[in-house]
Parts: C-alpha cells; structure tokens; sequence
C-alpha cells in the first residue's frame, strides 16, 4: 500500500529521467498537482525534519523574488490563496483596522486628508479605504514588484484615480531624497504587517524613524504586527496545537527573547512567514522616542467580526485575539 508521498514519488519518477527524486521534490510535485488541503496535511507530516527543511527552501525560492519581503509571482499568487483560507484572519483584522479608523475620524473630514498605506500588497486596503472614506489622496508603497504591478491592475478603474502605487522600500523614506517633497504630508499611516520583518531592534527603530517622517505632527497611525506583553507568554496556552487556526504557531524554542525570530507556518499548504516578535514595551518606547505618539494595542473585545466572515468564522477570530500567547495583534497610536 503507498502512501501519498510514495505516489508523489512516483508521479515525478515518471516525469524525469533522473532515477533517484528526492522525498521533498515528490512533495514539491504535489503541490503543483494541486493535492488537496487534507492530502497534503497527510503527506507533510510524513516529511521528517530534514525534508521539511528542503520543501521550504523550494518553496521560497518559488515564491520570494527578492528577500522574504518580496513576493515572486508564484508568491502573490499564494498568497491571495492564503487569504482566502484564512478569511476570519484577514478580514477580521481589517474590519477591525477600518472600524478602529472610522472611530477616530468620525469628527474629521477624510476628503481633506492624505492616507499613507505602507506594505500594501495587492492595494487591497487603498481600495477599500478609497471606496469608503474619499481621502484626497492614498499613496501606497511596497517592496514587491509583482505585489504593486497585481495593485495597479486591480485598482485600474476611475473610483481609483486618487491611489498611487509605488514600488519602494518603506524603511529608508528618511533616507531617500525623492522622497523629501512627500516629508511630513500625511494625516493617517495604515500599516498591516510591516514593523514585524525589522530582524532587530536597531532595525525596527529605523522602520519607525521612516515613517515618522512621512506624517504630520498630529497623525494618525494604525496597523498589525507581531508582538506581545510579554515574551514567555508565547511558550504556553491553548493556540499551539490547534489546527482550526490554520496557523502552527511555533515552540518555545523558537522565540527566546524580545525581538526573536518567529518562524510560522501558516495555511494548509504551510505558507512560510519569518517574521520577528517585538514586546510592546518595545513598540511603545520606539514610538515615543521618534514622534509617534503613544501605541496602544487593541483588547479582544475591540476586535469586530469580519464583514465576510460567518458566525463560526468570527468565533474562532475572538479565540485567537482573546489568548494571551497570541502575539497579531492590531495597534493604534495617534500623535496629538
């Protein structure tokens, strides 16, 4: 009797002329053959440690054009797959981000300001902020090519025309001289998913000096991020093991000190994230230090149910942000 990685095996000894195929290439094959969700569960967690590290290092090849913040087509491509597994993620977090954002501006007037989204992606939150606040203008920045090229052919309409997309590295606005005209102009930074690729605390520093740069004395500044109270918080709870997240969290041992490396995988078909967790002590003193203002991160019961999402879907998003060794969190800091 085969198992599903003997027959991926043997799917890609038919297709090569190479006699011995490695377990992860028979893996790799499986993928592309589009195995589903419980097949590939199966056939992964009959990889042992060593073939589990060359299946990830296939699949980053595959998917990173640059460095891990660069999505390569094939990444983009992933990724949006990503998104749609984890619906009560994604668009829990930015339901909640959009309702955080309407809270603080409900006495101003959007059409009046200009709105500053850092690690954009595919422009989904431009579009959405565009549609449902009116800013005088969106400037979307972020590091992959394919991600701003996948935005601009998306957002390619007339209700559009008030978002640009640039491809740039939106750690070095403070550095970059074309940039200078932009410097101190915007009224709100949305940022998802951006501080927790710093890979130190020096670094993150610099990622917060950027875009201190870009606003206005009084901005306003929301996002998502990895990060908790307190570090050891990581090494229990009920979060590690619990596959109806679709995220494995990682071991104690993977993170040991505040500004640790966090490696996650995450969806069925085991995205890889690398990301680096910061306590929030950390995040408040950096903000302080450079402008921004006091940061704050949201409790679980200010976290709204996704507007995608149904009843199971929003139960299982107040699970997660409800633990104490959940380190995504979503954050608001306003500069007044």
């Amino acid at each position: 009797m085969y198992s599903l990685l003997d027959k991926q095996k043997r799917i890609v000894s038919k297709r090569t002329t190479t006699a011995n195929v490695d377990r992860h290439e028979a893996v790799y094959a499986g993928i592309s053959d589009k195995l589903s969700s419980s097949e590939w569960q199966q056939v992964y967690d009959e990889l042992d440690a060593d073939s589990k590290d060359k299946l990830f290092a296939i699949l980053d090849k595959r998917r990173i054009a640059v460095n891990e913040t660069d999505y390569g087509q094939d990444g983009v491509e992933d990724y949006a797959k990503l998104q749609k597994e984890l619906n009560y993620f994604y668009d829990g977090f930015k339901s909640t981000i959009i309702h955080q954002l309407s809270l603080c501006l409900k006495d101003k007037n959007p059409a009046k300001m200009r709105l500053l989204d850092v690690a954009c992606g595919d422009g989904n939150y431009s579009r959405t902020l565009a549609e449902q606040f009116g800013f005088s203008k969106i400037y979307a920045f972020d590091i992959s090519e394919h991600q701003i090229k996948k935005a601009r052919a998306l957002s390619s309409s007339a209700a559009f025309d008030d978002v640009t997309f640039r491809c740039v590295d939106a750690s070095t606005f403070h550095k970059d001289e074309s940039f200078e005209s932009l410097k101190g102009s915007f009224d709100v930074a949305v940022i998802p998913w951006f501080f927790s690729y710093a890979t130190d605390k020096t670094q993150l520093a610099q990622y917060v000096e950027s875009i201190a740069y870009m606003l206005k004395p009084n901005a306003l500044i929301i996002g998502a991020t990895v990060s908790i109270s307190d570090v050891d918080k990581l090494r229990t709870g009920v979060l590690l093991n619990d596959r109806k997240f679709c995220i494995e969290f990682p071991s104690a041992e993977n993170v040991r000190e505040d500004g640790g490396k966090w490696v996650h995988l995450v969806g069925s078909k085991k995205f890889r994230f690398v990301e680096y967790v910061y306590t929030h002590q950390t995040y408040s003193k950096l903000f302080n230090t450079f402008g921004c203002g006091n940061v704050r991160f949201l409790g679980g019961k200010e976290y709204v149910d996704g507007k995608h999402c149904d009843k199971k879907e929003n139960q299982l998003l107040q699970r997660l942000v409800s633990a104490k060794e959940n380190p995504l969190h979503i954050f608001v800091s306003d500069m007044n």
